[in-house]
């Protein structure tokens, strides 16, 4: 549980970015869950290709407005970025320090910038940038804002409330994706 307190000003104005994180949160399991699927079918394999790189737009977009641009709101910014405890436990989670986290956000907005200009999946840019500390950040992201929040749950968003939102949706997904048309043609590895 978080030692750290905000004003209850500081966590209305961060609620701005809810929107930004979860659509980055759900982005990430979709993105997750397509990785994990293969198919012998070549136009299924394609579309699954073409819709990782989707959500890898998205996911980067969404993830440089929460934590690698300069420019970001103020409430979200003191409660996340500004705090040592969120920080250290960003660094828990990645192994970072803080050169490494500061390279990193600089890596992520370099790599949004080549990402925005060559969108497609024949310049393989999953392979350009290392996910796994962006997905990182944004599961500490949740469970510390789940924790913030706790004791004003009227401020917080129905996902926030949730400490295991994102294994609920995973596995949610997982049991969907058995469903799907397509189940005939997939692989899950």
């Amino acid at each position: 549980m978080t030692e750290q307190t905000f004003d209850k000003v500081w966590l209305k104005k961060s609620r701005n970015q809810f929107d930004t994180l979860y659509t980055a949160i759900r982005n990430m399991v979709y993105y997750r869950e397509l990785q994990r699927l293969t198919s012998d079918d070549e136009v299924v394999s394609v579309f699954f290709e073409n819709a990782r790189v989707a959500l890898l737009g998205s996911i980067i977009i969404n993830w440089n407005k929460l934590f690698a641009l300069d420019l970001n709101e103020e409430g979200w910014k003191r409660i996340t970025a500004e705090s040592g405890e969120f920080r250290n436990r960003v660094y828990q989670a990645t192994g970072f320090n803080y050169q490494q986290w500061r390279d990193y956000r600089k890596s992520v907005r370099e790599f949004s910038a080549r990402l925005q200009a060559h969108f497609d999946s024949s310049h393989h840019l999953e392979q350009q940038l290392s996910l796994d500390p962006a997905f990182q950040v944004l599961e500490v992201c949740h469970v510390w804002l789940h924790e913030v929040y706790q004791p004003h749950p009227e401020l917080a968003c129905e996902d926030l409330l949730q400490k295991d939102y994102i294994e609920k949706l995973s596995a949610d997904l997982d049991e969907k994706v058995l469903r799907w048309p397509l189940v005939n043609a997939i692989d899950p590895t």
